[in-house]
């Protein structure tokens, strides 16, 4: 019988130090968006993804892909932030010339805690490599976050503990039968 109550406050122990870890919030943004074209580009949408750490608001990789590049993606390649809004800067890879391409998103908070939403824009994309060349202005652009069921590290040890609660009454019960 004291084996078992030392196993159960061992047991109590480690839930308790589980139970203090910490998980970032990490989310995945779907990015759409409007563009208007500069000759000879066509294309008025594109389309991407953001991984975001928004318990500390830092932007962890995202990707772009513009219609007139298809095979081309635009890969997060930095951020920065002023007292009135985040950029988010993007840069192809596997063209001839690199092409960069900016989301601007107005705030004054940073991204701690971001939830995504709808935003105006006057970014561009363009390439620098000689003199510029422009390609879209990014007139505006929705970012979603996706939905996903992740428990944190906490809810596993709750299970842990009701399972060890369950094995250690059934333990008992079985022992007092006998």
């Amino acid at each position: 019988m004291r084996k078992y109550a030392w196993i159960m406050i061992g047991m109590l122990i480690a839930a308790s130090c589980l139970c203090q870890a910490y998980a970032d919030t990490i989310t995945t943004f779907d990015i759409t968006g409007i563009v208007t074209p500069i000759s000879p580009q066509t294309g008025t949408t594109f389309s991407g993804t953001l991984v975001l750490d928004v318990d500390a608001g830092f932007p962890m990789s995202g990707e772009l892909n513009f219609p007139d590049f298809p095979s081309i993606p635009f890969d997060l390649s930095g951020s920065g932030s002023g007292p009135t809004s985040v950029s988010l800067d993007f840069t192809s890879s596997g063209y001839i010339v690199p092409i960069n391409a900016s989301l601007t998103i107005p705030t004054t908070t940073g991204l701690v805690g971001f939830t995504g939403g709808t935003f105006s824009s006057t970014d561009q994309v363009v390439s620098f490599v000689g003199s510029e060349k422009f390609y879209y202005d990014i007139t505006s652009f929705t970012m979603t976050p996706e939905t996903s069921a992740v428990p944190e590290p906490s809810s596993f040890t709750v299970v842990l503990g009701f399972g060890a609660l369950v094995f250690v009454a059934r333990r008992r019960r079985l022992a007092a039968g006998r």
